[in-house]
């Protein structure tokens, strides 16, 4: 280390980290703000757990006792390394996905092993005290999820004097990454309103219609909520066409990433005709638009319109989480009306039973429903921002604190990865939607009960679905449990033919694992038994993407190879990946 550069560069982080105070004064951060954020309900669990440690004394001084002798276990332990006894052995070992103590030096030098043991000691310590405090379950998994959250915080590897490769660097760059940290801070500062905005992705590195989403397709049909794109077929392909529906809690990207990640160009390349709905990016010009208006505008009037255009008779139908529920609901409408034109409808991480919703419900329940709607009725939408931030704090290991290393205190800017860059575009939501929504799914559970919710005047009755269905989960997604999805499986009619396959990794990695990735396998399984549980030990391990799969199945459903559309007459309103995906929070 050159002590003169390093000195220099310490007056100038100072400089700079008076700037940072200046731009903190000036913004308004504030977690109360964001209406996912019950803190009301978190102050009544934190005083029901502050009453059960007075009223039992003894109970509490026996766990704390019993921290006290780990901690002495621990100290021992670590002077037995110090005399060369079993160098290799620890009391406590991370997790073998935590990615947090990667570096050799948590393992190789005493302090820092110290440092990592302690710390891995002290968060099971406080995780079994929470699970033991005599509350109401719904305030122990309130209670839960914010020690979690305290705990990551936390963690040594936070803090630029705990975190070997910080100091690594430090040495190596003379204090440099310091300087680049702070300034990559302030950037994130500026473009911050009341929550800061961590930059998670180089935003420069993609291009939409350029190097992703950039399978080539036009925009055929629109109306106030999506755009339909049609994308240019191979000389021949299915005779039945696939109609594709993304959730629009996010944009429809997430499956045309980079092409090699890409599930539409995967479809066009295996012969199939795509169609698919690309959401509004909604203002509180639409805070009227309703869940039935989606049903409307996304898919009863596109399937119309393709009808007439191309004389598609019949089509295949995916949905993706939200885009699921409404493609559900849609099959159950037009199986009222008698008149369904889906031939099979797949399902990715999709709830339709909403009894167990996962940490999600965390965010989504009777205490945090009057701050969302207040939400709702000032803006007329509901800010993509705080849907983006909560999906964060479910993997806030992953999405937040491993960017704080590598941007503030390493130094250095995120790197080019078309999954986290898609994951920083978040998009709103309508007042109307959005609210009905959440009482039919989140609060009501209502999908579950025949005609219970009614769309564009028919009663929704899962169970007359008669159609094969392909329900793909992941067996760590944390917004769509992937035992939920399998229950939201049999509201479906009792003979039909269902398919069940359960991927690995969570709710957005499960599902785009393409053929050219060996990252991740899934699990198949014939039979549907009662219990998830059952189904999975039951089921046989694959190697690979659940893709080919899949669509072997979706081959069957889709008829015999024809004369592809004439795209190129086909009337253009404009160049995938059209207008609306491009409109930014």
């Amino acid at each position: 280390m050159n002590s003169d550069a390093f000195f220099a560069n310490l007056q100038e982080f100072n400089t700079k980290y008076m700037e940072v105070l200046q731009l903190i004064g000036q913004k308004k951060f504030d977690l109360a703000d964001n209406p996912f954020l019950d803190m009301s309900s978190m102050q009544k669990a934190y005083i029901e757990a502050v009453t059960d440690f007075t009223n039992n004394p003894a109970k509490f001084f026996k766990h704390n006792l019993d921290y006290a002798s780990k901690i002495s276990n621990l100290m021992f332990h670590m002077m037995g390394k110090m005399e060369g006894e079993e160098a290799n052995k620890e009391l406590y070992e991370a997790n073998s996905r935590d990615r947090r103590f990667k570096d050799e030096a948590w393992k190789n030098s005493l302090y820092f092993n110290f440092v990592k043991q302690f710390y891995l000691m002290s968060a099971d310590w406080y995780r079994s005290l929470v699970k033991q405090l005599d509350v109401p379950s719904s305030q122990r998994k309130l209670l839960e999820f914010y020690t979690e959250q305290l705990l990551n915080a936390a963690s040594p590897t936070n803090f630029a004097n705990l975190n070997p490769e910080v100091i690594n660097e430090l040495v190596n760059t003379n204090g440099q990454n310091l300087i680049q940290g702070i300034e990559n801070f302030v950037e994130d500062l500026k473009r911050s309103d009341n929550l800061l905005s961590i930059s998670t992705a180089a935003k420069n590195a993609f291009s939409l219609g350029k190097n992703i989403a950039s399978t080539e397709g036009k925009v055929i049909f629109q109306n106030e909520l999506m755009q339909l794109l049609c994308y240019k077929p191979k000389e021949q392909t299915h005779s039945i066409p696939i109609f594709i529906i993304p959730p629009w809690i996010n944009k429809y990207y997430i499956l045309d990433l980079s092409p090699e990640n890409s599930f539409i160009k995967f479809l066009v390349d295996k012969g199939y005709q795509v169609y698919l709905v690309s959401w509004v990016n909604p203002s509180s010009s639409l805070a009227h638009k309703d869940f039935e208006d989606y049903l409307k505008e996304g898919v009863v009037d596109p399937i119309n319109f393709l009808k007439k255009t191309f004389k598609h008779e019949k089509f295949n139908l995916l949905g993706y989480c939200l885009g699921g529920t409404l493609a559900a609901s849609a099959v159950a409408y037009f199986e009222g009306l008698k008149s369904n034109p889906f031939v099979s409808t797949t399902f990715l991480t999709t709830l339709l039973d909403f009894a167990e919703p996962g940490d999600l419900g965390l965010f989504i329940n009777n205490e945090t429903i009057g701050a969302i709607k207040g939400e709702l009725e000032k803006s007329g939408f509901f800010n993509g921002k705080y849907m983006s931030y909560a999906f964060s704090l479910l993997r806030a290991n992953e999405l937040i604190w491993s960017f704080v290393i590598n941007n503030y205190l390493l130094g250095r800017k995120p790197m080019a990865f078309d999954l986290l860059y898609w994951n920083s575009d978040s998009t709103n939501l309508p007042a109307a939607m959005h609210s009905f929504y959440l009482e039919n799914t989140y609060i009501n559970n209502a999908l579950i009960r025949a005609g219970a919710v009614t769309l564009l005047g028919e009663k929704i009755d899962l169970s007359k679905i008669k159609i094969p269905t392909f329900f793909l989960s992941a067996i760590d997604d944390h917004i769509a449990p992937w035992e939920s999805t399998f229950n939201g499986l049999r509201l479906f009619a009792k003979d039909s033919d269902k398919t069940f396959c359960l991927a690995k990794s969570g709710h957005i990695a499960g599902v785009i694992n393409s053929p050219h990735q060996t990252k991740y396998s899934y699990w198949t399984n014939k039979n549907i038994p009662l219990d998830p549980k059952d189904w999975l030990k039951e089921a046989a391990e694959h190697n690979g993407s659940w893709w080919n799969n899949w669509e072997q199945w979706l081959a069957g459903k889709s008829g015999e190879f024809v004369d592809s559309i004439d795209y190129d007459k086909a009337i253009a309103i404009e160049p995938a990946p059209g207008s609306y995906v491009k409109v930014r929070n």
